[in-house]
């Protein structure tokens, strides 16, 4: 199986520093319009790539009973692109993002209440654009700042990284590598929190401690790290996600939705953090699922993500 983290990054630095050129100077409908023959490139030349994806497709596929196709999943990617860089150079229409009625009020409110609160995030939509404007939604809603602190892996993503950085040199002023984290960013983590601060962590990227949880009807690996935090610290815990309304188009419209983690935390011995990280585990899966089966080309994960012994 090749994991995600031996993906390597299609494209240099050149490449890179193309798109930010483009981003900087291009109109969003045009560079919509140049990524379908970029995009179509990188889907002839990435055969692993279009072998993942297929495989993920066909999942999909055995639930709702339609057929799909690799490609416009990378079209899809590419366009997510677009977005997530115009987005770190500030050219977000906020009139263009539409709040869910789901827990976003009890967000809000433990947010202005001061208790901080940790956001389990995927990479289904855009899940650099949902962390450039959390800045932005919690100054809008709350009155006033609050610190925000997102734990990324940068293993196969440096060039991109680099570009964020190019585009927005405060981007990286507020993320931690998850692949560094010690007993110092604990320390960090539980200052973000106390400060009444939101933490932002991925919960479909596997790592060297995960659990086996069903999604979309097969074993996949979900990372332990990720739902144990929740209950290591004891603030309240979110799903959340950031949607193209269509997958594959010109509309700059987005659906942010917020769900509560309804697992409960009993104890506080180690057995008691291993089922809610468990039960936390198989409620997202069980969230990423419906909004994938939604919005099957928004789910970017261009690795194998099922275990071998499904």
């Amino acid at each position: 199986m090749r994991l995600w983290q031996q993906v390597e990054e299609v494209g240099g630095p050149l490449a890179m520093r193309m798109t930010f050129i483009l981003l900087k100077t291009l109109p969003y409908a045009l560079l919509v319009i140049i990524a379908i023959p970029v995009s179509f490139f990188y889907w002839a030349i990435d055969g692993k790539g279009r072998r993942s994806v297929a495989s993920y497709l066909e999942s999909i596929g055995r639930i709702n009973g339609r057929k799909y196709h690799s490609y416009p999943l990378f079209l899809s990617f590419a366009i997510s692109i677009v977005e997530k860089g115009k987005s770190w150079i500030g050219s977000i229409d906020e009139s263009n993002l539409i709040f869910s009625d789901d827990d976003i009020s009890q967000f809000d409110k433990d947010l202005k209440e001061g208790k901080g609160a940790i956001a389990i995030v995927s990479h289904l939509g855009s899940t650099e654009e949902l962390r450039a404007l959390s800045s932005r939604i919690m100054d809008n809603n709350l009155g006033h700042q609050i610190p925000i602190l997102c734990i990324v892996d940068f293993d196969g993503t440096e060039q991109f990284s680099k570009l964020l950085t190019t585009l927005n040199p405060g981007s990286m002023l507020n993320i931690m590598g998850i692949r560094t984290m010690g007993i110092e960013s604990m320390g960090r983590i539980s200052d973000t929190l106390d400060r009444g601060g939101l933490v932002i962590i991925a919960g479909d990227r596997a790592g060297e401690r995960n659990m086996s949880i069903d999604f979309l009807g097969r074993n996949a690996r979900f990372p332990l790290g990720a739902f144990l935090i929740p209950a290591l610290t004891a603030v309240p815990c979110y799903f959340m996600f950031c949607l193209r309304k269509k997958d594959i188009g010109f509309s700059k419209k987005r659906e942010i939705h917020v769900h509560r983690n309804p697992a409960m935390l009993i104890g506080s011995s180690r057995k008691d953090r291993m089922e809610y990280a468990e039960t936390s585990a198989i409620s997202f899966s069980g969230f990423l699922a419906h909004y994938t089966l939604l919005h099957p080309y928004q789910w970017f994960n261009f690795f194998e993500f099922w275990s071998n012994h499904d």
